[in-house]
């Protein structure tokens, strides 16, 4: 992957930074996703109401970021499902969009080389994957699979996706082998997206208490990734 974007793990949500936003541009789209995710993960605990967690999460983000559009898809596994949540994504993104495109399946296809035990997959796979309690040898136990994919690129626009489904077993190691592959997914596939731009207006005064009230969950959730390495270059939290 060029140097085009730059990629963060940001709680549940893989983020990928265009290189031609600011600094603090940088920063307030970190910042507000973490916020977001803090608030909805709080009022829906352990997975609770992915419907009622995803409308809190952008009920929270509407406060800096305006929404221009959105879609949402459901859909049965079959023959076609590998590609299926892939293909959706790409079909979100407008047509002179295509290159950034190409450079969030690089991304992804980079981050699939770092290990399970690489920090920043161990924290996205905490987020991401919420085994169900066993119910005994008939009934094995199955995974919630939560995902969020988030593209910010010049003037601070954002397209926001967000997948959710159920697997068989515990689940993968590393949960975006999901995006490639619904061998193990049972029931639907659902998916909902939202295209927004931030609100310099709006998200100044709201600046500084989305900084504030995550206190040190910002260290603990925010890695800034080198997929050419599979090293973290900063501290979790540490100034970007």
């Amino acid at each position: 992957m060029d140097d085009q974007y730059s990629v963060f793990i940001n709680a549940g949500a893989v983020v990928l930074l265009s290189s031609a936003l600011l600094e603090q541009e940088r920063q307030d789209v970190l910042n507000s996703v973490l916020f977001a995710q803090l608030v909805a993960n709080k009022k829906y605990p352990g997975f609770a109401r992915a419907d009622g967690w995803h409308e809190t999460y952008l009920g929270v983000l509407k406060d800096s970021w305006l929404q221009r559009s959105v879609a949402w898809d459901s859909f049965a596994v079959d023959d076609a499902s590998k590609r299926a949540m892939v293909d959706w994504v790409e079909t979100r993104f407008e047509a002179p969009s295509a290159r950034t495109m190409a450079h969030v399946m690089r991304a992804f296809d980079d981050i699939a080389h770092l290990p399970g035990t690489h920090p920043a997959i161990e924290r996205l796979r905490e987020q991401t994957l919420r085994p169900e309690n066993d119910r005994g040898e008939d009934s094995p136990a199955s995974s919630n699979v939560r995902l969020q994919i988030i593209v910010a690129r010049q003037g601070v626009l954002m397209d926001s996706f967000f997948v959710e489904f159920k697997t068989a077993g515990q689940g993968a190691n590393y949960p975006l082998d999901y995006l490639f592959s619904a061998d193990e997914v049972q029931g639907n596939i659902d998916l909902r997206w939202f295209h927004a731009n931030l609100s310099p207006v709006l998200y100044d005064s709201i600046r500084e208490a989305v900084v504030r009230k995550p206190g040190d969950k910002a260290a603990n959730n925010i890695f800034a990734v080198d997929v050419q390495t599979g090293e973290v270059p900063l501290e979790p939290g540490a100034a970007l």
